[in-house]
């Protein structure tokens, strides 16, 4: 139930510009490689350390 913010993906994966697929590779890899985490006006502080609970959970697997 966590639940992200926006996360811009690379533009090559959009349909109109897979011509360049390929041609931004460190683009790609942050695209596949990053993680957005949640940030909002009503996130509270035990939502903060529910989210940093799973995300230690996860690591520590």
């Amino acid at each position: 139930d966590i639940f992200p913010g926006v996360h811009y993906v690379e533009n090559t994966q959009y349909k109109m510009y897979s011509y360049a697929e390929g041609t931004c590779p460190k683009a790609s890899y942050a695209s596949d490689h990053i993680l957005t985490l949640p940030i909002h006006m009503r996130l509270k502080y035990e939502d903060i350390q529910m989210v940093i609970k799973r995300i230690v959970e996860f690591i520590s697997d």
